[in-house]
């Protein structure tokens, strides 16, 4: 019987950790899912995230993210790259990939680029960490681990004059396939204030799930911003944004479950510097950089 409920929680977290990474402010890591989408900033940015999932909920998930992206040389190749730690229960998964991406010149305002990313998934199951024995002579052991290939592409379009970016693409662990849609549009609504709007959508073909973000968030002068989102599942998303002179960017945001689910809750940090580059760089040879990347 041991051995079966065993195999039930190897089974199912295998499955989970197949889909693709679940973040609230995914516009400030979207490496993680489209290694294209880095070559529309210039310079060296470097990204720190933490996520508590279901914080009244023991043992929920912690989610804890570093990524980085930087252009190479002022040429119009960018490498990119993350490492992700997860722990949830006696389940801990750490995901690592490495990226490049190509950017090509259209014309004077649309911009494309192309990338590939490589990495693994790596799957562990301790349960010397659960509450009952089951790590008894009957199983024999008590830590299990699984290490799965991560391949990545993605194409991303970009256009200055309208302040848009989108980007389409694939994520392959074992043959499981993660595809996802991300758009990001900024409305300039006067010299104070503009409005960053961003959607993501990302579906594990191999469980059938699917995941659905809106996000709008409002910048006071480049320094101040207040967001709010929806997820499908049921979730609403409250958010704040700093940023401290041009290098610095902290962001705070709390999920809020409501339905059956109201009494769940999660909260989730950043910190991003960015390092302008030497070179003019950027998405079109003028330092340009996406606020929303």
């Amino acid at each position: 019987m041991k051995v079966f409920v065993l195999l039930c929680l190897l089974v199912s977290f295998n499955s989970n950790g197949q889909e693709l990474y679940r973040l609230s402010q995914y516009s400030m890591n979207s490496t993680l899912y489209s290694p294209a989408l880095s070559a529309f900033n210039s310079g060296m940015q470097f990204t720190m995230i933490g996520r508590k999932q279901w914080a009244n909920v023991p043992g929920a998930p912690m989610t804890g993210i570093f990524t980085g992206s930087s252009q190479v040389n002022g040429s119009k190749l960018y490498v990119n790259g993350f490492v992700l730690s997860d722990r949830f229960s006696v389940y801990d998964r750490t995901v690592a990939a490495l990226g490049l991406c190509y950017k090509l010149t259209l014309n004077s305002e649309n911009y494309l680029s192309v990338g590939l990313s490589g990495g693994f998934n790596a799957d562990q199951v301790d349960l010397s960490r659960a509450k009952y024995n089951l790590a008894d002579d009957q199983l024999g052991f008590s830590l299990v681990s699984v290490v799965n290939p991560l391949f990545g592409s993605s194409i991303a379009f970009g256009n200055t004059g309208l302040n848009l970016t989108a980007s389409i693409g694939i994520q392959d662990v074992l043959f499981r396939k993660n595809v996802f849609a991300y758009l990001n549009k900024s409305f300039v609504l006067s010299t104070d204030g503009e409005l960053q709007t961003s959607v993501l959508y990302k579906n594990s073909l191999n469980t059938g799930r699917y995941q659905l973000d809106l996000n709008a968030l409002y910048m006071y002068r480049k320094m101040i911003g207040l967001g709010i989102g929806f997820r499908n599942t049921s979730e609403l998303v409250l958010s704040a944004r700093f940023n401290v002179g041009s290098k610095f960017q902290f962001g705070y945001s709390y999920d809020m479950s409501f339905g059956k689910l109201n009494a769940l809750s999660g909260h989730e940090l950043f910190l991003r510097m960015q390092l302008p580059s030497r070179s003019k760089g950027g998405l079109h040879g003028t330092g340009y950089t996406n606020p929303l990347i």
